[in-house]
């Protein structure tokens, strides 16, 4: 009715650290909608208008217009910058990536479960599907191949400098050791088998770079420097012979103990992985499918002779809710087990809250309204 509400504004005004600039702010915006409004009802009287709507066509159209131009005239290609925040309850890392192609322009969030968080946090109302960080992990209690296992996994964490969804960060070992055909090998032999394998394949400068690719983020290259100092280095992460200008580095391998779940509990993205040393073959079933519970993953292998305990890992990570590939050798990498398949994620632990073979990803969208209408 045009008259101000003084009780709701004395409400307002209680709950603000700031009543006096807070109340001026209000009376300000209110008289700038007044005079606003005023001029708006003037000028149409003015050009005898009943309707801006034509009007506001108009100005669309031209804004729109201009817009496409500006794009227009941008060269095409792709630029990313990474942005970090205080956040609320812990710091965000906000990562943009911004495409100019065929005249248009894309701006693209994904890249940090921080933000996939924030979303959730922020929207709860929403139906939001995000994908987020996971700890992939490999248990490796025993094996009939100890090579070939161990020129598997090199390859699974140098596979594009392990910048993938898929990729393993944490490989779960008994300290004692694992039985193989080649006899038993200590933790430290099987890191070293690792680390071995590991130079084997990329000892070939141009197949290293077929297979390690770039990396992405100056940032990935602070994080394995970080990484050294987290444990004992296994093996060094290197730059690659020939590369140029190109970013590239091979696989840091880093050996931690069980109880340094605060080092290998979180994502540490890029071409970094994590020896852990635990009791025994069970415990290393047992810890790598609660990290997967409780951190997320969406992958998971394992290396194992025992029928029983093989059941027993299969049972716990279904728990967790993580896919499971058992003793892969030769050319099938636990990489592919969701990267090249309808099930990119279960939805069912931290890693993401939804997989795309799931009809409820697509049916939960959409919602049906009907009309009705008599016929006498």
């Amino acid at each position: 009715q045009g008259k101000l509400n003084d009780e709701l504004l004395d409400v307002i005004l209680a709950n603000s650290r700031s009543p006096v600039e807070v109340r001026g702010d209000i009376l300000s915006l209110i008289s700038a909608n007044d005079t606003g409004a005023r001029r708006l009802i003037s000028m149409m009287e003015e050009f005898g208008l009943t309707s801006i709507d034509k009007l506001a066509k108009h100005i669309l159209t031209q804004s729109e217009r201009g817009a496409r131009e500006a794009i227009g005239a941008l060269p095409e290609g792709e630029w990313t910058y990474e942005m970090p925040l205080d956040g609320y309850e812990r710091p965000l890392l906000l990562k943009c990536k911004l495409i100019v192609k065929n005249g248009k322009i894309t701006i693209d969030y994904t890249g940090s479960s921080q933000f996939g968080r924030w979303l959730r946090e922020t929207l709860p109302e929403k139906q939001i599907y995000s994908e987020e960080a996971g700890v992939n992990a490999i248990a490796v209690t025993a094996t009939q191949n100890f090579k070939a296992m161990c020129d598997n996994i090199a390859f699974s964490l140098s596979l594009y400098s392990g910048q993938m969804c898929t990729a393993p960060q944490n490989i779960f070992v008994p300290k004692k050791g694992i039985m193989t055909d080649e006899g038993q090998k200590s933790f430290d032999e099987v890191g070293a088998g690792i680390a071995a394998a590991i130079d084997r394949l990329l000892a070939d400068p141009a197949r290293a770079q077929a297979i390690l690719g770039g990396i992405q983020n100056p940032a990935t290259l602070k994080r394995i420097a970080a990484a050294r100092k987290l444990g004992k280095v296994v093996r060094e992460s290197t730059a690659v012979e020939g590369a140029g200008e190109a970013r590239m580095a091979t696989p840091l391998l880093v050996a931690v103990n069980i109880k340094d779940e605060h080092v290998y509990g979180e994502e540490r993205f890029g071409p970094i992985a994590f020896l852990v040393a635990c009791a025994d073959a069970h415990e290393a079933v047992l810890h790598a499918s609660l990290t997967v519970f409780t951190y997320g993953a969406i992958t998971a292998a394992l290396y194992a002779t025992d029928e029983n305990l093989i059941a027993f890992a299969q049972k716990a990570f279904a728990r967790a809710g993580a896919n499971l590939s058992v003793n892969l050798i030769g050319n099938i990498f636990v990489n592919q087990s969701a990267a090249f398949s309808d099930f990119h994620a279960t939805g069912a632990n931290p890693a993401s809250n939804a997989t795309i073979s799931d009809p409820a990803f697509v049916t939960n969208r959409f919602r049906t309204v009907a009309t009705r209408r008599m016929i006498s």
